[in-house]
């Protein structure tokens, strides 16, 4: 779980006393930590597909509309925008997957603490 790693971060403790508090922690807190928790993995989601989203968008504009690269005589043009859109959209999603995974593992760290 996250916040084991959390606790072991924070307190400098072993991996066996981290999980022994970790499982404490969520045993007095109940369901406040599961909901939350819940919260921020929704927001993960969300957060890579709207960041997804937005760059596939604009990656297809610049690939489609953008002189430099849709003139067929310019020295950039990029014969099939279609696959490129799809390009963009993959790396797109890799680097937003990493990036909302770290800020849910930081709200979490924050919630273990408070």
């Amino acid at each position: 779980s996250k916040t084991v790693f959390s606790d072991v971060v924070l307190r400098a403790s072993d991996f066996s006393t981290a999980s022994n508090d970790s499982y404490e922690f969520i045993l007095d807190a109940g369901g406040t930590v599961a909901l939350l928790h819940g919260g921020t993995g929704n927001y993960e989601i969300i957060g890579v597909i709207i960041i997804t989203g937005i760059c596939t968008l604009v990656a297809d504009f610049l690939f489609t509309e953008v002189s430099t690269f849709s003139d067929p005589k310019g020295s950039m043009y990029v014969p099939e925008p279609g696959m490129m859109t799809l390009v963009a959209a993959g790396m797109a999603c890799m680097i937003a997957s990493g990036f909302m995974a770290l800020f849910s593992i930081a709200a979490d760290t924050l919630l273990y603490t408070f």
